[in-house]
């Protein structure tokens, strides 16, 4: 037993259960099994956050509406108050200014809000479109037998003689 002392032979068997042991670390650690169990918590994980970012964004821009309306009618709530002053305050020649769409463009705004509220019936400004270029009174129409583009009916091809 001189090529086998004990030191070698403990060295030996050592290596061998050191490397068992590390074989089933590394198969438990790194099994497929493991790899898909953590895949799915990350997945779970990263699906929560999704959702509550989306929440998140969802909230944010309701309560942006929500602020936005109120500002717009805080914004007309200001505006007629200062109708009304200028008009108490004022002398009669500033009145039709203030209620004049060109003296404000929010003028014309505040009139869509008002009429969204409360009139949403506007039957009485649509028109038919115009798909055709109006006419003079004194000219004939498109439509007429006798329009034409450029062509005189007194023209007539020339005959080249032989």
């Amino acid at each position: 037993m001189d090529y086998f002392s004990a030191g070698w032979l403990l060295a030996l068997v050592a290596f061998f259960v050191g490397a068992g042991v590390g074989f089933f670390i590394y198969k438990i650690k790194y099994s497929d099994d493991a790899r898909s169990e953590k895949l799915q918590e990350e997945l779970t994980r990263v699906t929560e956050d999704f959702e509550n970012y989306k929440q998140s964004v969802t909230e944010h821009f309701s309560k942006t509406s929500e602020l936005v309306n109120n500002l717009t009618e805080d914004y007309v709530k200001v505006y007629k108050h200062l109708a009304t002053s200028a008009e108490t305050l004022t002398d009669v020649q500033i009145t039709p200014q203030l209620n004049s769409p060109k003296s404000s463009p929010m003028v014309a705004f505040i009139n869509d809000v008002e009429d969204a509220s409360g009139n949403t019936d506007k039957t009485d400004s649509i028109e038919p479109p115009k798909d055709y270029a109006p006419k003079e009174d004194t000219s004939e129409g498109t439509l007429s037998e006798s329009y034409s583009v450029g062509v005189k009916k007194t023209d007539t091809p020339k005959k080249e003689s032989a």
